[in-house]
């Protein structure tokens, strides 16, 4: 719900609405696609039907950032956590839809911290992680999720002091917040 309520106060802002203003208007049902796979991608169930909604969005408006990401987003886990894909496989193809995204707007922190996240875990990128934590955070300074991430990340580097930092704001930004 927290994540949907983002996404949806998001659309009222210009500055990090679902796309740059300069992308055009979006056909509804690409929309309509795009909030249907973020509801089987949020639940954590369901990976084919919300891969499935992400492609149908992007067959009707190919430039929607958003569902680039989310696509993104999803082959990261699926690479990942989840372990349904081997990262060598679900990795090329979720880098390339966050270029893809990025090349839209480049305002998306969210396509940032997944971008970390990624140069983090996989690359062992470890400049290249902070570089795009903190881009996320500049880009928005209220994304308790990007700060929790960074604050692991930051642990992970023995950095503690700044780790309890980000991670402490994280909570103050988002008391709620699952992973602390």
């Amino acid at each position: 719900p927290r994540m949907v309520a983002g996404i949806i106060t998001a659309t009222l802002d210009p500055r990090t609405g679902l796309e740059a203003a300069a992308a055009g208007p979006f056909d509804p049902a690409a929309i309509e696609a795009y909030y249907r796979g973020e509801a089987h991608r949020l639940a954590w169930r369901e990976e084919s039907l919300a891969m499935a909604a992400f492609d149908e969005a992007l067959r009707i408006e190919p430039g929607f950032a958003r569902a680039r990401l989310a696509r993104a987003e999803l082959l990261n886990h699926l690479g990942g956590w989840f372990g349904l894909l081997q990262p060598v496989e679900a990795l090329p193809e979720a880098e390339t839809e966050l270029e893809r995204a990025l090349q839209v707007d480049s305002t998306l922190a969210e396509a940032h911290l997944v971008r970390a996240n990624i140069l983090f875990r996989y690359k062992y990128d470890w400049a290249g992680a902070e570089r795009e934590y903190l881009r996320a955070i500049e880009i928005n300074p209220g994304y308790a999720e990007a700060r929790n991430h960074f604050g692991n990340f930051l642990r992970a580097m023995g950095r503690i002091e700044e780790a309890t930092n980000q991670l402490e704001a994280a909570t103050r930004l988002d008391p709620l917040y699952e992973d602390h």
